[in-house]
């Protein structure tokens, strides 16, 4: 799928986001290749929380 969003929509690189809280999604993606550029904090429906923002190089 890499490949493909990079020849069809010319990506190097997406953006991903999880909850801090989801240790499945963090394992995934930093398992593959994630970088982690920040936590950022959303307020959703008057809650706070605290999302976080990687990067994925597409090869």
């Amino acid at each position: 799928m890499g490949r493909i969003s990079r020849i069809l929509f010319g990506l190097n690189k997406v953006l991903i986001t999880c909850n801090d809280n989801n240790i499945g999604s963090i394992r995934v993606i930093e398992k593959n290749s994630g970088l982690l550029q920040d936590k950022i904090i959303n307020v959703i429906n008057g809650v706070e929380r605290i999302t976080r923002r990687y990067w994925i190089e597409i090869k």
